[in-house]
C-alpha cells in the first residue's frame, strides 16, 4: 500500500532564523573555522583536564568503604566522570570517551538500586588510568576489544542486580 502524501510541509521563520539571515553575522564557514581553532588551542590543556578529573576519581575511590555505598561519593565519581566523558568526546579521545560512558552508566545503576561493587568501581577507574596513558592514545575501540567488551560486560551484569 503506498503511503498517503497528504502531509505538508511548512518551514518555521523564528527570531534564531532571522538573526542568522540578518547582515553583519559571521559566515558559517568562518564560524566554525574559528570553533575549530578554538578546540585546538584547548587540546593542550586536555591532558591536564584529564588528570586532576582523574587525581580526584581515585582520591573519591580510595575513600570509598569496601561493603555499603557512599552516594555522596558516588555522585562526586560520576560527575568526574561525565567530565572526563564530555572532555573526552570534545577532544576526540575514543577510549577514554568509551570508559566514561561505561563508568557512568555503572554508577547511575548503582545510585538508581544495583549492587554496590567497590571492585567494579576500582576496575573503571584502572581502566581510564590505561586509557590516559601515551601508549592507549588514539587506538580504536576495536583495536582494545578485551577491555571493551569486558567493561560491557559488568554494565551488563550490574544493570541486572537492580532492585
Amino acid at each position: 500500500m503506498k503511503p498517503s502524501s497528504s502531509a505538508h510541509m511548512f518551514y518555521t521563520d523564528t527570531k534564531f532564523d532571522r538573526t542568522v539571515r540578518s547582515p553583519g553575522g559571521v559566515p558559517r564557514d568562518e564560524a566554525v573555522a574559528r570553533a575549530d581553532a578554538e578546540i585546538e588551542a584547548l587540546r593542550a590543556n586536555f591532558e591536564t583536564w584529564v588528570d586532576m578529573a582523574l587525581s580526584e576519581i581515585v582520591r573519591i575511590t580510595k575513600s570509598l568503604p569496601k561493603d555499603s555505598a557512599d552516594m555522596p561519593a558516588i555522585e562526586a565519581l560520576h560527575r568526574n566522570s561525565a567530565y572526563l566523558l564530555d572532555v573526552g568526546t570534545t577532544m576526540g579521545f575514543a577510549l577514554i570517551t568509551f570508559v566514561a560512558k561505561n563508568f557512568c552508566e555503572v554508577l547511575e545503576a548503582m545510585q538508581n538500586g544495583a549492587t554496590f561493587r567497590k571492585a567494579l568501581i576500582e576496575c573503571h577507574v584502572g581502566a581510564l588510568q590505561l586509557a590516559r596513558q601515551d601508549r592507549y592514545r588514539g587506538l580504536r575501540l576495536d583495536q582494545v576489544a578485551d577491555m571493551t567488551d569486558g567493561l560491557r560486560q559488568l554494565l551488563r551484569l550490574t544493570v541486572e542486580t537492580r532492585t
